[in-house]
Formats: structure tokens, sequence, C-alpha cells
């Protein structure tokens, strides 16, 4: 895989003067649904009154240019959280009733087979149609960000 270099110089940065007010506000996805591709998966450890949790977040780029054009960005991306319900052991609960929200991820992108292996860099570059809602951060309630709540098959 080609790595992309970049003309940014980190020092040069430090020393370069602006006089332009930087952007306070992010120019979101519009609500609805569109035909995306998953772009990338990562899996983040948070702290809870409980002990530690993980949450794998779905990266989807929305494939449609009139949104690209909309957002001022060549590839939008929205994200999908997903909390993962884990065994005692520290492997993903299989059982009925849990991590249903995955099981609905997997459906819609083809691979939810019974007998058939899978791993979750299997969602790169899946499609799928995705419902985007605009939704307040639970600590910042006046800022709202553009989620993927719902996944079906596209």
């Amino acid at each position: 895989m080609a790595t992309e270099t970049s003309i940014f110089d980190p020092d040069n940065f430090l020393s370069t003067e602006y006089t332009e007010p930087t952007s306070t506000e992010y120019i979101l996805v519009d609500e609805g649904e569109y035909s995306a591709q998953v772009d990338d998966v990562k899996i983040r450890k948070t702290e809870g009154n409980d002990g530690d949790f993980f949450v794998m977040e779905v990266y989807w780029h929305i494939l449609d240019e009139a949104v690209a054009k909309a957002v001022g960005r060549d590839k939008p991306i929205v994200r999908q959280s997903l909390f993962l319900e884990l065994t005692p052991s520290g492997s993903l609960d299989m059982s009925k009733g849990k991590n249903v929200p995955l099981g609905y991820l997997r459906e819609a992108v083809g691979q939810n087979k019974k007998g058939k292996s899978w791993s979750p860099r299997q969602l790169f570059g899946s499609t799928a149609l995705v419902k985007v809602s605009h939704k307040p951060r639970k600590n910042e309630p006046e800022r709202v960000d553009a989620s993927v709540t719902k996944v079906t098959k596209g």
C-alpha cells in the first residue's frame, strides 16, 4: 500500500500567523437515507461505572456527489457506534439477544450467515443503505452530530 506524502510542515505551521478566524461549525450530512460504504472500523474502550466497555465505531462513506458538494468534502463520512457485549472471557457474546445492533449491521451487508466464519475486518468496503440522524452530544447538547442510526440492505 502506497503512503501519501504531505507538504504540511509542522514546524512551519507553529510559526505561521493567520488573520482569518477558524470555523466553529460543522457542516453536517442532512438527515435521510443514503447509499454508503464502510470506510473504516475502529474499537474504542470507555470506562463506565460498572467497569470498562468497548464500542465498535463504523465509519460510513456516503456515496452521493450531492452530499459531498453540500458538506464541502470529497468523502463525506458519518459514524455508527455499536456497544459490544462481551463474555466474561472477553470474546464477543454470540448468545440470543446479545449484540443485536451488530447483527442488524451484519444482516444488512450480507455477512450474518450461520456456519460461515466472520470477522469485523470483513466489513471494510461493504455497502448498505444507512439512515443518518442528527443527535445532540451527551455532554454538549448545544452541539449536534450526524450519526448512522439504522442500516438496511441497499
